[in-house]
């Protein structure tokens, strides 16, 4: 995570704090002026105090689970929503509903237009409609900066001039923009406008544009498949793809990997062709895997995900996103194929959040 989420102690739960803390060197006191009443007082209204203490604790655990849950929910909601997903206007549309559900503001996407540095709007949750255009250039450079480095960002209110009057931006509300990256270029941005926006907000908000850009790339990748499996553009898109790209024979057997498998697992990808892809997967998730493969092989036409953790070279374990499918006619593709990201950052991120949500900022004690 970029920020850490900060505790936050609110004036009654430190008042109780503070006199807690006082109640022990009064009780001493007042022993040792044997005053034996006062003491048993003095000792029920501490363990008063120590109980809404933890009534206290208890109702913001409480809170910090359901909203997890609630984050949990809407993102695996995204991922299958993508996942089915079977053009760009349908991937723009889950985007938008997906960050409303999960912020409760407004979102929109814009993409790239045909004219260079156009940006054209393609999917809004706010009453706004889509179509509108702008120039990249007329965001500021604070938000300009960190797109075409292709890094997601908090930013000011006079930074969207071009796109205020479709996000609903008050004074009250944060907003998060986020890059659409296709083939590791930028592809457009994801920009949501909510009251408050905080750390585990806007790292589910990556987590969408994630799922996004896995969708469109996937949708690049067998529409040009489709039509062009022996053309160059096809196999330079394949050795270029950020994600790894396989096809597996009907015993999960590797028929074809691509290189990005070296950049992300550090294998040879030569040396993996004829082995079964089981072996690289942690033997705990070895069954969820295979279902993942017996479903994509009996449902034809159809696209499923999976996540699941693969060893890399050194023996370490990476936490995997798997979507596949299984083409109407494998005889040029010759399998069934899968794209699959590294979200071992993300899954970090997730703990983290669980953590704090379970234990306290200050002490780190549950």
């Amino acid at each position: 995570l970029g920020r850490v989420e900060q505790a936050r102690v609110s004036g009654a739960r430190m008042v109780l704090v503070v006199g807690s803390a006082r109640l022990i060197p009064l009780v001493v006191s007042i022993r040792a002026g044997s005053d034996q009443r006062a003491t048993m007082l003095i000792g029920a209204a501490a363990s008063a105090v120590v109980i809404l203490l933890l009534a206290a604790r208890m109702r913001g655990v409480q809170r910090a689970q359901a909203a997890i849950i609630s984050r949990d929910a809407t993102l695996r909601h995204a991922s299958a929503a993508m996942s089915g997903a079977t053009t760009p206007a349908t991937i723009f549309a889950a985007i938008t509903e997906s960050a409303t559900a999960l912020t409760g503001g407004t979102s929109i996407v814009a993409t790239s237009s045909d004219v260079p540095g156009e940006l054209v709007v393609v999917s809004t949750s706010a009453p706004g409609p889509n179509g509108t255009r702008f120039q990249l250039a007329e965001l500021s450079r604070t938000l300009r900066g960190p797109l075409t480095q292709l890094r997601s960002t908090f930013v000011g209110q006079d930074d969207l001039t071009p796109l205020r009057s479709l996000l609903d931006i008050g004074n009250d509300r944060s907003v998060f923009a986020v890059p659409i990256v296709v083939d590791e270029q930028l592809e457009g941005v994801f920009l949501t406008c909510a009251p408050d926006i905080s750390e585990g907000a806007a790292g589910g908000l990556r987590a969408i544009a994630t799922y996004a850009s896995f969708a469109l790339e996937r949708g690049i990748l067998a529409e040009t498949a489709r039509h062009t499996s022996g053309d160059l553009r096809y196999r330079a898109l394949i050795h270029h793809a950020f994600d790894i790209v396989l096809v597996l024979g009907r015993n999960g057997e590797i028929r074809f990997v691509s290189p990005a498998v070296e950049r992300v697992l550090g294998h040879d990808a030569d040396a993996l062709i004829g082995e079964s892809l089981a072996d690289l997967i942690h033997s705990d998730e070895r069954g969820r895997a295979s279902s993942f493969i017996d479903d994509l092989i009996a449902k034809v036409g159809v696209t499923l995900s999976s996540e699941f953790r693969m060893r890399d070279a050194s023996g370490s374990w990476h936490y995997i996103e798997a979507i596949g499918s299984h083409p109407l006619d494998t005889s040029e593709i010759g399998g069934i194929i899968i794209s699959a990201r590294d979200v071992t950052e993300r899954k970090r991120a997730e703990d983290v959040l669980a953590h704090q949500a379970f234990h306290d900022n200050l002490t780190g004690l549950p």
